[in-house]
């Protein structure tokens, strides 16, 4: 059993496959035993970074090639906590959060995870007490940079161009309110506009959806766009 997604995040695009391996179960037919869940992950990943020249879009070249290192987890889950699909989501989320995966990635990902396991679950006989199930992640990210242009106009132009939505400013005066909203970087992190890096210490711009971004690139974008570019969290206009 697998599944396909695909994501286009502006200046990044990701392919995810996810499959799920074969099912063991242990019993205990003398004793009613407590019934646990398993999930094992393991996730390969490919990273690239592409180049193309603003004119020609169409004939972009490969820089680089990253194969990520192999990365696996393994999440037990009690019966209570499976069926509480919120909490089961906060765990398994929890242990995937160092998966190179979106955040809207991640939860297509999660939902496939406890949708394939509540199949299995149903289906098991009653004697059967431990369920273990292994998903696999084969994801391949590739980063478009375009030369001679300003990445961040870039981005702006290119929302405007496949956005359903109509790209409106956000109101003056909540972009200027966003300075006293930064927070102190405890580790470093990457600007997913500029796709530029902010050293741990250092102090961004947080959105009201939590998304950090410097400074400068947030209130570039909000003057053209209303929308957080991650998440599209929608701020007030004029």
């Amino acid at each position: 059993m697998e599944e396909h997604y695909s994501f286009n995040h502006d200046q990044l695009q990701s392919d995810i496959t996810v499959s799920v391996g074969r099912v063991s179960a242990s019993c205990d037919r003398n004793a009613l035993l407590p019934f646990y869940i398993n999930l094992e992950f393991s996730c390969n990943a490919i990273l690239s970074k592409w180049i193309f020249d603003e004119h020609i879009p169409t004939q972009a070249r490969c820089l680089e090639v990253v194969n990520a290192p192999s990365m696996v987890a393994i999440v037990p889950l009690s019966l209570n906590e499976f069926l509480h699909n919120e909490k089961a989501c906060e765990i398994i989320a929890g242990e995937i959060q160092d998966f190179p995966l979106w955040d809207i990635e991640c939860q297509k990902v999660i939902d496939f995870v406890l949708r394939k396991a509540w199949e299995y679950v149903i289906s098991m006989p009653p004697n059967h007490n431990v369920l273990h199930l292994h998903f696999r992640m084969a994801v391949l990210n590739k980063l478009f940079v375009v030369e001679n242009l300003d990445l961040v106009d870039w981005m702006i132009q290119h929302s405007m161009e496949v956005d359903e939505v109509p790209m409106i400013p956000t109101k003056d005066s909540l972009i200027e309110s966003l300075e006293r909203k930064k927070v102190s970087m405890m580790d470093s992190g990457t600007c997913t506009i500029c796709l530029e890096e902010f050293p741990a210490g250092y102090e961004a711009v947080c959105m009201p959806c939590s998304h950090i971004f410097h400074g400068d690139c947030i209130k570039k974008w909000l003057r053209t766009s209303h929308y957080c570019p991650i998440c599209r969290f929608e701020m007030p206009t004029s």
